[in-house]
């Protein structure tokens, strides 16, 4: 070897040139690396880590290709280096065989920084150089092949040394090498050298079997004391003569056995109990070839990476074969000019046979995984490969030879059965479960970051400091990160002392990194460094970028974050499960012109460095899970307010929109001043910001402190803005901010329960709402947005119970829909109806303080509400009632028969489709109901009992002729009545509707439409003759309402086009009176509901061929073409929807400018959805090919343009589907791991087929699908929705069109 400062690197770069140093007929695959820095020589660590991860990508192109025999082990993985052999699958064959080495040599001394690149060149020959320019080379080991683990020091292992490890019947060996020193021509034996992969060994015996336990292993190599300085040779090798075997044995104690392959009658017997301690003494030293000599303090490090496969056995031979080896005094070394030595046993005890043959050409001993697993970088850190190669036919010059061909199968047959025993290997990385184990626990993450926001792809650096807590001793770290490319880890004791860890790895399916150990980790705090990097991402989720264009046409970037649910990992390793909360201090490294925000407020700005750059720390937060966790960096600007608790409220968005952010600044200040006093709690942070990000994939999202919005659901523009977004804004300030409390102060355990974040979230949006903003009717929004809705998403039998099964992060993503979050809403409003405000509140409070900073279940939530609901004069248990209603699917049909006399019978059964297959039950689909009713008697709200068993009878009043269940619609169900009493109700309805509470109208429409799919005994015309009424309803809540919930049932016959003339004139019936009464203008004197809803009652009669809704559209819009006059802002969506219906082409692209030109989303919105308004099918394939292209449509965006094209028509419904299913790589990749509502989107689109073709085909394409991720419960209740439209068309498409004919004739 060279001098010290030179380091010698053999990159392979073409498979036919560079063989030199390979196994003969071996063929070489790599790619080139390049060393950057090296302060000590444990630092090339990490780069020889890059050169195997580069070589497994390789390695898989290579191997994969392979024929793959074993069948039963399709699903097998291969693990990781830091997991041992933890995943290799048992198997009993192999495929043919194949070899990737790569070797290269390295010496740095101690303060150095070198870098080289040195690549395959001419001649079939690699080249060497040296970086300062000098012919001192490194001469490659070309006799003599050694493969190691990357996960230990391979400058602890001795090449002379052979260990064998026995796990019961599994032998495992290698070889190593000891560094040595070169001083003055003399060869002297460095110290002992504690031998931490033993340790390793040892340590992870420690978990698999718990009575065997070490604090410590020291071991080193054995001699009988005999001198021994090995020799020089310009030729060949030369294998010393101080071999050993470590023998483990199972049983109370633990035996290791030392055994001297130079004297095979000694060896020691070590018996070692819990806490002992092995010291074997060293004496001897290695040898060495004289033209690799190592410098002072540098260390000779070389590395030979070699994957291959074995050939198949032919035989199966049991464990008596077995080799013969000549007798010590027979073997000797090659002499040197220096040393005249003889030599005993200088080779390897197993490799080596009787003196009458020759040697092998090459030797392998192979531990390997399954044969049809993909090869990747796993292969090498599992695999501990000896290969030794000698010249054909050469010895040393005692002429000692190797064994038969035969002899070489029957080891090789040994071997391959032995590493079949994969079951009895310490585990200590377990990753069954696809969960965190639980044994360690974060307390604190110091997390520093540094975006770069002016390269493409943006890109950061960071660092997380985590001090942890270890519950219970273990070998393996194990935590999330994902799409990171982590550059160094260190694990600290608390006096700073840093332990030895293994070569850390990634489980893809589970997104985990692990970290194994060396030693087992004791029940005490430690601090775990991880560096790395990463992209800032294009994606939605986790860090990522987010544009925006100012009105100069300037371009500029934010970068946001989005971490629910499992999406922290992507930007920081971290303990990424709900239950692991911790505190956090954020650093970020950041431009002047910039501003960063966090959760907490910034506590020091310092120079960052003499560019300029300046660096952020915020305050250190309360604690709180990693999905609540935020940060940005953005240049937006904010206004601000305090509120009366002194808490700090800055509403943050583009410069050019600050002007819009007066409103949502209001809503919150009076929001938060709401829920403290609500809850009585405090809000617990000093500030409460609120972000509107450009892009931004869902409404919002309740980071503690830093809550982020998209731009439409809290930027409000009095002049541009419609009601509708108005009162967006408050719900989802409303939202976010109940959340600080619901998820955020008290979180739920595991996503399973995210019922117990959303659904209270959601029920409190409307409650709060009400609150500081009475004039928008929320309670009434409630019936129609949640209750409605979430009745309609539930019954299905791909539904869901509100709390079930979530374990992936794609069932998780799934979690996040109707269910969980209306039907959510729906239930905890029923139970603060049973108890009363008094008593659901103060059980509420009791829930908040009691677990507030930690997490809590549904049953910790009961218990709680229990103590509260004990002073209720009909005593319940809410464990009970509410179990009924979040442990299983769907709702119930509340069967109600008024008898002779003044007796009511009442029962209930679940709501179900015919033909349908319920999923079992854990309680057999019966509920707690509480049930409300009115009579024409007893007209109070207040009548109640409770419906459990099958049938309950009561008495009522002696006069009652009608009764009305689930008065103002407080339950979730449905409810049903005999011929009689439907009657009676819709008669009421025609002549004297107001004898209902307008909830109650809009439930009796909402019943109807829906049990007339389900029950026989309601007839879909029942239906119809009771929406005859809505002519003379004078509520537009109602109205729209109602609407909704009869489109479900006429939408199925607008495909029918002999009906379409009648069903056009039935919804004119029901517009023309209100569209007359409010009028075609807005007035002065219009109250916030007739604002909100004039837009859509035009919309809607436009649509049905009201000819003075359309001429008013076209006036408008022409008026604004040619003038520049602003449509009135709750009129934009009707404008431009009614003239794009029929438009030309050059109208749409005139449209399309201006969607591409505004500023405020909620116009945008609007543009949207006129764009995708037309007919015309040329042009909806247009837009659809926009969606698709970022610079035409927002990705947040895409899935809202694509929703309201397939609901335009079921022509455009059809070119939609076609167009999904033609770019199904596109969007499942965007879209298909995320709650981005893309599964609302497919089942919306599937959901509208009747055909059966159209059916089958849509099943087929999906069926040959592996994994459909997030979208898969989506995809299967679309397939549900359209079986059922097809079967309700089968049996009511003549009913109801004989009905329409009847009613509304057309000439």
């Amino acid at each position: 070897m060279s001098q010290s400062d030179n380091l010698r690197v053999y990159s392979f770069r073409h498979p036919a040139k560079c063989t030199k140093y390979l196994p003969n007929g071996s063929e070489s695959h790599s790619r080139n690396i390049s060393v950057t820095s090296c302060k000590n020589c444990t630092a090339l660590k990490g780069e020889i880590d890059r050169l195997q991860r580069q070589l497994a990508k390789l390695s898989h192109q290579i191997v994969s290709q392979s024929p793959e025999t074993n069948e039963h082990n399709q699903s097998s993985k291969i693990s990781t280096g830091n997991q041992g052999a933890d995943e290799l699958s048992n198997h009993n064959t192999v495929e043919s065989q194949t070899e990737i080495n790569i070797q290269h040599d390295v010496c740095c001394s101690t303060d150095q920084v070198i870098t080289s690149d040195v690549a395959c060149g001419r001649d079939n020959i690699c080249e060497q150089h040296s970086i300062d320019g000098t012919d001192n080379v490194i001469q490659p080991y070309n006799q003599h092949s050694l493969s190691v683990f990357s996960n230990f020091d391979v400058n602890l292992l001795d090449k002379s040394t052979r260990y064998s490890h026995h796990f019961g019947n599994r032998s495992v060996a290698y070889y190593g090498q000891y560094p040595y020193t070169y001083n003055g021509g003399s060869h002297v034996p460095t110290s002992a050298l504690e031998n931490q992969y033993l340790k390793s060994i040892l340590n992870a015996l420690d978990k698999e079997y718990p009575s065997f336990s070490y604090n410590s292993a020291m071991i080193t190599r054995y001699s009988n004391g005999s001198e021994f300085i090995p020799p020089h040779s310009d030729d060949e090798d030369c294998i010393a003569p101080n071999s050993m075997i470590m023998t483990i044995s199972f049983g109370q104690e633990r035996t290791l056995q030392f055994e001297s392959i130079r004297n095979a009658n000694m060896t020691e017997n070590v018996t070692v109990r819990h806490g002992d301690v092995v010291t074997m003494t060293q004496v001897s030293q290695s040898c060495f070839k004289h033209s690799v000599p190592v410098v002072n303090d540098c260390k000779n490090l070389r590395i030979s990476i070699t994957l291959r496969k074995i050939l198949p056995p032919t035989s199966n031979v049991g464990p008596s074969a077995s080799v013969t080896c000549p007798k010590p005094d027979q073997m000797t070394c090659p002499q040197t000019k220096h040393h005249n030595k003889p030599i005993a046993d200088p080779q390897p005890r197993d490799f080596y046979c009787s003196p009458k043959m020759p040697r092998p050409e090459e030797l392998r001993l192979t531990e390997y995984g399954s044969e049809d697993s993909d090869y990747d970088e796993d292969i090498f850190n599992n695999s501990i490969i000896h290969s030794y190669e000698k010249k054909k036919n050469k010895c040393s010059r005692g002429k000692i030879c190797g064994v038969t061909m035969l002899g070489l199968t029957l080891i090789l047959t040994v071997i391959v059965v032995t590493v079949t025993v994969y079951p009895y290997l310490p585990r200590s990385c377990d990753t069954s479960t696809g969960l965190l184990p639980g044994d360690i626990v974060p307390i604190h993450y110091d997390i520093w970051l540094h975006p770069n926001l002016t390269v493409t792809p943006l890109r950061f650096q960071g660092k997380v400091e985590i001090k942890i807590k270890v519950l219970k001793r273990t070998k393996c770290i194990v935590l999330n990160s994902l799409e990171q490319n982590i550059t160094d880890i260190k694990l600290k004791q608390k006096d700073g002392t840093v332990l030895m860890t293994e070569e850390f790895s990634h489980v893809p399916e589970h997104e985990f990194l692990l970290i194994p150990l060396r030693a087992k980790l004791e029940e005490e705090e430690y601090t775990l460094v991880i560096k790395y990097e990463a992209e800032v991402r294009h994606a939605l989720k986790g860090f990522y970028r987010s544009y925006y264009t100012t009105s100069q046409g300037e371009r500029r970037v934010a970068a946001v974050t989005q971490f629910e649910a499992t999406f922290a990992r992507h930007a920081f390793p971290c303990f990424d499960e709900p239950a692991y909360k911790a505190t956090f201090t954020i650093s970020i490294v950041r431009d002047p012109e910039h501003t960063a925000l966090s959760n907490m407020p910034v506590e020091s700005t310092k120079k960052y460095n003499e560019h300029g750059l300046l660096e952020d720390t915020f305050e250190k937060s309360i604690k709180m899970s990693t999905y609540l966790v935020a940060f940005m960096i953005m240049d937006f600007t904010s206004r601000s307010t305090t509120t009366s608790s002194n808490v700090l409220i800055r509403v943050w968005s583009r410069s050019e929109t600050e002007h819009q952010t007066e409103y949502a600044l209001d809503c919150a200040k009076q929001l938060l001043e709401y829920y403290e006093d609500l809850f009585g709690i405090p809000f617990p942070l000093p500030k409460q910001d609120l972000v509107a990000v450009p892009d931004f994939n869902s409404g919002a999202m309740e980071n503690w402190g830093l809550i982020t919005y998209r731009e439409t659901s809290i930027l409000y523009d009095k002049a541009e803005t419609s009601n509708s977004f108005k009162r967006r804004v408050v719900s989802v300030i409303a939202h976010e901010l109940a959340h600080q409390w619901f998820g955020n102060l008290v979180t739920m355990k595991w996503w399973n329960d995210l019922w117990l974040n959303e659904g209270f979230a959601s029920y409190m949006e409307y409650v709060a709402s009400d609150k500081v903003k009475p004039e928008m009717g929320m309670q009434m929004y409630l019936q129609k947005n949640g209750m409605q809705r979430a009745l309609s998403a539930d019954s299905f039998s791909n539904s869901h119970p509100i709390s079930t099964k979530a374990d992936t992060p794609d069932s998780i993503a799934e979690m996040f829909d109707a269910i969980s979050y209306r039907k959510g809403a729906c239930i905890i409003r029923m139970l603060n109806e049973v108890l009363g405000d008094k008593l659901f509140f103060e059980g509420i409070n009791n829930y908040l303080t009691k677990y507030e900073y930690s997490n809590a279940e549904q049953s910790q939530l009961y218990v709680a509400i229990n103590e509260t609901a004990k002073h209720m004069e009909q005593a319940i248990d809410i464990s009970e009632f509410m179990g009924s209603w979040t442990l299983q699917m769907g709702y119930p049909i509340v069967q109600v028969k008024l008898t002779e006399g003044n007796k009511v019978q009442v029962s209930q059964t679940k709501y179900k489709f015919p033909g349908e297959v319920e999923a079992e039950s854990p309680l057999g689909y019966k509920w707690h109901i509480p049930f409300w009713y009115q009579t024409n008697e007893e007209t109070g709200i207040n009548n109640f009992l409770w419906v459990s068993d099958e049938t309950v009878e009561f008495e009522t009043e002696e006069n009652a002729n009608w009764i009305l269940g689930n008065s103002r619609a407080r339950g979730f169900y449905r409810v049903n009545y005999e011929s009689e009493n439907w009657d009676k109700i819709i008669d009421l309805l025609h002549n004297s509707h107001t004898v209902f509470h307008e909830v109650d109208r809009m439930k009796i429409i909402d019943d109807l439409t829906s049990i007339s799919q389900v029950v026989d005994d309601v007839d879909i015309t029942r239906a119809l003759d009771a929406s005859l009424y809505l002519k003379s309803e004078e509520s537009l809540y109602v109205l729209t309402g109602c609407l909704a919930s009869l489109s479900r049932i006429i939408g199925k016959l607008v495909v029918v086009e002999d009906y379409g003339a009648e069903i056009n004139a039935f919804f004119l019936d029901i517009l023309e009176p209100v569209v007359k009464r409010i009028g075609l203008d807005s007035k002065p004197d219009d109250d916030f509901e007739t604002g909100l809803f004039r837009g859509e009652m035009l919309t809607e009669a436009a649509s049905h061929g009201y000819q003075p809704a359309v001429d008013y559209a076209e006036k408008l819009y022409t008026d604004h073409a040619s003038t520049g006059k602003e449509v009135e802002a709750n009129l934009y969506s009707f404008v431009y929807a009614t003239v794009a219906m029929n438009c030309t082409a050059e109208r749409w692209e005139a449209i399309f400018q201006e969607y591409a030109t505004e500023s405020l989303q909620s116009k945008q919105r609007y543009l949207m959805k006129a764009l995708a308004s037309t007919f015309d099918t040329d042009i909806i394939k247009k837009l659809l090919k926009y969606t698709m292209d970022e610079k035409m449509i927002r990705r947040q965006d895409a899935r809202i343009v694509l929703m309201h094209i397939s609901i335009g028509s079921y022509p455009a419904n059809l070119v939609t589907w076609e167009f999904i299913r033609d770019n199904w790589e596109f969007f499942y990749r965007e879209y298909g791991h995320t709650n981005s509502g893309f599964d609302i989107l497919l089942e919306s689109v599937i959901g509208q087929f009747y055909k059966e073709s159209d059916i089958e085909e849509v099943n087929k394409f999906f069926n040959n699908k592996d994994d459909l991720g997030s979208v898969e419960r989506g995809v299967k209740k679309g397939l549900e929705a359209a079986k059922h439209r097809k079967d309700w068309l089968d049996q009511n498409k003549e009913k109801a069109g004989e009905w329409f004919k009847r009613h509304f004739p057309q000439d």
